[in-house]
C-alpha cells in the first residue's frame, strides 16, 4: 500500500513530501524505473499546460519534494545552526520544528566593486535565452511577428561568457514563463540583469515572485497587452534605464545592510562555538 509519510503546511496549504512504499522488491524496482522515467519526460519532452494529467502532477511533485526532504529537512536536526541563500522566510517554521536555534536567510547580495556593468554598445533590443517550451515558442513567435523592425537575440543554449557578452549588449533582458499555468517569476535572470546592468522585462501574469525582497527590481509586462508593453520600454529606453539605475542603487544598499546582518549572524557563531 502506499502510505504519505510527511506533511508540510506552506500557508495553510499542504503539499505531500514523497512517498512510503511497502510493497514487494520487484515492485519497488518497477516504481523506481517508472519515477526515473517520468522525470526524464518531464525535464526533456513535455510541456505541461493547464489540462494535465492530475495523476502525473502527484507523482512529479511527490518526487520532486521527496529528494528536498531527504536531501535537507530529514537531516535538520543534526545540526546546531543553519542559513538559507537566496530565499524567503517561508521556511522558517520548519527550522523551529527541527530545535535548529540558530538560523538565518541570506539573500542574493549585489556588490559594488563586482558589478559587471560595461561599455558594450547596445546591439539588441531585446536579449531572450533559456529553454524554449512550447508555451514559450509560442510566445516568442509573436515577438517575432510583431518586433519585425527591432533588433532581438534569441538563443535556446549559450555559453556563459557569450551570454555576459549578450547581456551586455542589449537593452532589456526578456524574461517568459515557460509553461503556460506557470505560478512563480524566475529571478535568476533578474539578478543578472543587476549584476550586469541591463534592465529585466518580465511576464507577470498572476505570478507570485519568489523570493519576494526581488519584487520591486525589474519592469513588468502582461501577456494580453504584451506588445504595447515592451515597446514603450523601447521606445523610452534612456528614462526607463534613469528608473533602473535608482532600482539598483536601492538593491545595492538593501544587500549592504543584509551583508552586515549576516556577519552580525556569523559573529554570534564563532562566538558560541
Amino acid at each position: 500500500s502506499l502510505k504519505v509519510n510527511q506533511y508540510i503546511k506552506i500557508q495553510n496549504n499542504y503539499f505531500y513530501r514523497g512517498f512510503l512504499i511497502k510493497i514487494s522488491s520487484l515492485f519497488k524496482i518497477a516504481v523506481t524505473i517508472f519515477i526515473k522515467l517520468m522525470s526524464f519526460i518531464h525535464l526533456y519532452q513535455f510541456d505541461f499546460r493547464k489540462k494535465r494529467n492530475k495523476l502525473v502532477n502527484t507523482i512529479l511533485l511527490g518526487i520532486y519534494f521527496k529528494e528536498i526532504y531527504n536531501n535537507t529537512y530529514k537531516h535538520l536536526n543534526k545540526f546546531d545552526f543553519s542559513f538559507q541563500l537566496g530565499l524567503d522566510d517561508d521556511y522558517n517554521h520548519l527550522i523551529r520544528d527541527k530545535k535548529i536555534l540558530h538560523h538565518h536567510t541570506l539573500p542574493f547580495l549585489l556588490t559594488r566593486k563586482n558589478n559587471g556593468e560595461s561599455s558594450l554598445t547596445k546591439k539588441y533590443d531585446l536579449l531572450f535565452t533559456g529553454r524554449i517550451t512550447n508555451s514559450r515558442e509560442r510566445f516568442l513567435t509573436k515577438i517575432k511577428e510583431n518586433f519585425k523592425n527591432y533588433n532581438i537575440y534569441i538563443s535556446e543554449i549559450i555559453d556563459e561568457k557569450l551570454w555576459i557578452e549578450k547581456i551586455q549588449q542589449s537593452k532589456y533582458i526578456l524574461n517568459i514563463n515557460q509553461y503556460d499555468d506557470q505560478s512563480f517569476v524566475s529571478v535568476a535572470k533578474i539578478f543578472r540583469g543587476l549584476e550586469y546592468n541591463v534592465p529585466n522585462i518580465t511576464q507577470i501574469d498572476n505570478l507570485n515572485m519568489s523570493p519576494k525582497y526581488m519584487e520591486n527590481y525589474y519592469f513588468k509586462f502582461s501577456k494580453n497587452n504584451f506588445c504595447e508593453n515592451i515597446k514603450n520600454y523601447i521606445k523610452n529606453y534612456d528614462y526607463y534605464f534613469k528608473v533602473f539605475q535608482k532600482m539598483r542603487e536601492e538593491y545595492y544598499l538593501f544587500s549592504e545592510i543584509e551583508e552586515k546582518k549576516f556577519l552580525k549572524f556569523l559573529n554570534q557563531i564563532n562566538y558560541k562555538y
